[in-house]
């Protein structure tokens, strides 16, 4: 009987665990797509190759990085070690090295000078600013990382570039555009440079060069990118974008409130 009894637990185990391994696979597929409700429309979803029912579609992929800045596996549990992990390395670093003064580098700065108040933190980027994107952002940034009371500010170094390709291996140093010699004995480069969208999945018509997703102001997908097959409207105000994979960073969220309250009208 006890036998038996262990038997059918881990066939209920085994259960479980499949049950467990679909969702887990339904929640990777679904992050991709935001649905709310459903209708007569369809989108072709990659990931499963199914064809779901939608009355609006809010594409938010997001992005990635030249570096390990942000994980590509997306199970929070590889995630948690990454974390550690690095944790690990910054607090033994000699000096972190974030390079790109946009909202990555200017927030893992910040980050590291809060959390690790010893390790010696230096800001390289190539513009002559902090946030060139985000009007104003500059001054109060700057006024964050440079605060004179804090016991080791964040040095900052403006229209400056590394070129990492001429690394000396021997000296362990790398030239910047300034005729600067950077040493990388024990430190941590963090490479915050730029992202690529994750939008390969798209059609080619939706996207810009860059593989940005075409959006209004009011981050709606640009009616004339999306073909007349799927178009809802003349206006086609049921695609959306958000986040790192459309192209129009300043946008209106007046506008956009008041783009989805008339297309529900």
């Amino acid at each position: 009987m006890r036998r038996a009894q262990g038997i059918d637990g881990r066939s209920r185990l085994d259960s479980v665990s499949n049950w467990s391994a679909l969702w887990t696979f339904l929640k990777e597929a679904l992050r991709l797509l935001f649905l709310v409700a459903s209708s007569s429309f369809f989108f072709v979803f990659p990931i499963c190759f199914a064809v779901l029912p939608f009355d609006y579609v809010v594409i938010g992929t997001g992005s990635r990085y030249p570096s390990n800045i942000k994980p590509t596996e997306s199970s929070l549990s590889f995630r948690r070690y990454q974390f550690k992990q690095e944790r690990k390395r910054i607090a033994a670093a000699s000096k972190v090295l974030v390079v790109g003064g946009g909202v990555v580098g200017t927030e893992m700065a910040g980050e590291v000078m809060s959390y690790f108040p010893d390790v010696p933190v230096e800001l390289v980027t190539r513009s002559h600013c902090l946030l060139p994107r985000s009007r104003g952002a500059h001054d109060i940034a700057r006024a964050v990382l440079q605060d004179p009371e804090l016991p080791s500010p964040v040095a900052i170094s403006y229209n400056e570039t590394i070129d990492f390709a001429a690394v000396d291996h021997d000296t362990n140093t790398v030239p910047t555009s300034k005729g600067r010699e950077l040493s990388l004995e024990g430190v941590r480069v963090v490479n915050c440079t730029g992202y690529t969208p994750n939008s390969d999945f798209l059609p080619r018509r939706w996207l810009d060069e860059k593989g940005f997703i075409k959006c209004t102001a009011q981050m709606e997908i640009e009616a004339k990118a999306v073909s007349r097959a799927l178009r809802t409207s003349p206006g086609s105000r049921f695609y959306f974008a958000m986040g790192d994979v459309y192209v129009t960073f300043s946008f209106s969220l007046r506008g956009l409130f008041k783009t989805v309250a008339s297309a529900c009208a």
